[in-house]
């Protein structure tokens, strides 16, 4: 097996629950032609459980199979959420935003969730309801080459360009996107048509006509018009997401559009454009060859048990392959890796080994931020005053001063930076041996061997280096001898430092 066959599914259902017509119709054109995906990345905004709880990614696992065996849901994550909150009953029962990821049998086995950058949310602080649920999966070939992507169920925010950029960008941090081979935003994206769309003297009140509408509506060619060349992804683009190198899966026809008297359509004038467009689908940044093998993204009308439309929004299906032996993946991953830590870092021309340096040093300040987001280093910043993010501070202000550093200029103040030894870490506590520490970051990236002929790529996969698959008592007695003998070079040898 070559490609891995995944399909993504996003759905808003409009403060609703998805019943069990609807659950059918979904599944049928999961399925539909005969297709049977190895993985499905299924991805609602503003959905209900049921009574008993279930979401709707657990309910479509029941309805795929493999030979007779239903697919197994490897995650499922959620948020609540009241994006209508004059409805009272959207208090007694909220609404949520959820991120579910389905495995054929077949390869439950070449597929996990990352064990270094744990499942999470990300909630905007401003409109409170809006974010997104991410996860980052571990898939393997048949070879055993492991590649890492990382899905985003999101919804973002519906009135500020300014807002759904904060959100991109906070979520991009939070799930380590830059280091990723793929990277896939699921949702509504909240992207409208322009204003150019409306046609011109339309306006009034809260209505507008669009172009190429009649008294019927706006036709199905009409829509595909108006999204090609009024869409949110036609020309330039939306910028949080174009400039990062994401493409999206256009649609043909409108996924959400509020109609409004005869032929005409509302228009938010805090927004400043009219509401309507291709809102909902996938938007992937990927390698181009796996990009080529993306299908046309399929608009489904989803209809209840009473034949009626089932939300305000229609789901929005997309199938693509997605093969962790493809030969350009790395450079893909290196490219976006590069550009984002010169930026970030503002760094001019750098060479190899302060790149791989900077690149481990930022790694373990996103992981340790995204983690105390969370929650789970509380007590961590408590006692030790956040030493181990002090002490990388420190680190990469010193390869920012030293961007030509000789790779043993780079080990050596590496060194000193674990195990806090010289004046700039004296008041910083050495690196722990844990799978997410300084020491496991810097070891992936090969900063610390002591000379290197071919040069570790500073994109190195840290999950596949051997100190990650250690036993606990393993890691910690590397780390204690590199600390041994780190400290005895330090009184045998004198320090020599970049200029």
């Amino acid at each position: 097996m070559s490609g891995i066959k995944i399909a993504s599914l996003t759905w808003n259902i409009g403060n609703n629950q998805a019943d069990k017509a609807c659950m059918d119709q979904l599944a049928d054109e999961v399925t539909k032609d005969g297709y049977i995906p190895d993985i499905v990345i299924v991805s609602n905004q503003e959905a209900k459980t049921t009574i008993k709880l279930k979401r709707m990614s657990e309910r479509l696992a029941k309805r795929l199979d493999y030979e007779g065996t239903s697919f197994q849901q490897l995650y499922e994550g959620h948020m609540s959420v009241n994006t209508k909150p004059k409805n009272i009953k959207n208090y007694v029962k909220p609404s949520e935003t959820s991120l579910g990821i389905l495995l054929n049998p077949r390869i439950a086995d070449r597929v996990s969730i990352d064990y270094i950058t744990p499942p999470g949310s990300v909630r905007d602080k401003e409109s409170i309801n809006k974010g997104g649920v991410y996860v980052v999966l571990r898939i393997k070939s048949e070879s055993g080459k492991e590649r890492r992507i990382g899905i985003i169920a999101c919804h973002l925010d519906s009135n500020s360009q300014e807002l759904r950029a904060k959100e991109v960008a906070k979520l991009m941090d939070e799930i380590g996107g830059e280091e990723l081979d793929t990277v896939m935003f699921v949702g509504d994206h909240n992207e409208r048509l322009d204003m150019e769309a409306v046609e011109e003297g339309s306006i009034h009140g809260k209505r507008c006509r669009l172009k190429g509408a009649d008294e019927a509506g706006v036709s199905l060619e009409a829509q595909k018009a108006l999204l090609d060349e009024f869409g949110p992804f036609s020309g330039d683009g939306v910028a949080h997401f174009t400039d990062r190198g994401f493409v999206a899966a256009k649609v043909s026809q409108f996924t959400h559009h509020e109609k409004r008297g005869v032929g005409e359509t509302r228009i938010k004038h805090r927004r400043g454009v009219p509401d309507a467009g291709g809102l909902d689908g996938t938007i992937l940044r990927t390698a181009k060859s796996i990009q080529d093998t993306v299908q046309a993204a399929q608009v489904i009308d989803v209809k209840d048990a009473k034949g009626q439309e089932a939300s305000d929004h229609k789901a929005v299906l997309v199938r693509f392959e997605f093969n962790p032996e493809a030969a350009d993946l790395d450079a893909h991953r290196a490219k976006h890796h590069r550009e984002y830590l010169e930026e970030k870092y503002k760094l001019g021309a750098a060479n190899d080994a302060v790149l791989s340096a900077l690149a481990a040093a930022d790694r373990y300040i996103c992981h340790r931020a995204s983690d105390a987001e969370g929650g789970r280093y509380i007590l961590d910043g408590l006692l030790f005053d956040k030493s181990g993010l002090k002490a990388t501070e420190a680190f990469v202000r010193w390869l920012k001063q030293h961007p030509k550093a000789e790779h043993s200029e780079v080990r050596q103040e590496a060194l000193d930076y674990l195990f806090a030894k010289g004046e700039s870490y004296k008041d910083c506590r050495p690196s722990k041996h844990h799978k997410h520490s300084r020491y496991a970051m810097l070891k992936s990236c090969g900063v610390l061997e002591q000379s290197v002929d071919e040069p570790k790529s500073c994109w190195s996969n840290l999950f596949q280096d051997s100190f990650m698959h250690m036993s606990s008592s393993e890691r910690v007695a590397e780390v204690q001898g590199a600390e041994a003998q780190h400290e005895a070079a330090r009184m045998t040898v004198p320090a020599v430092l970049a200029c």
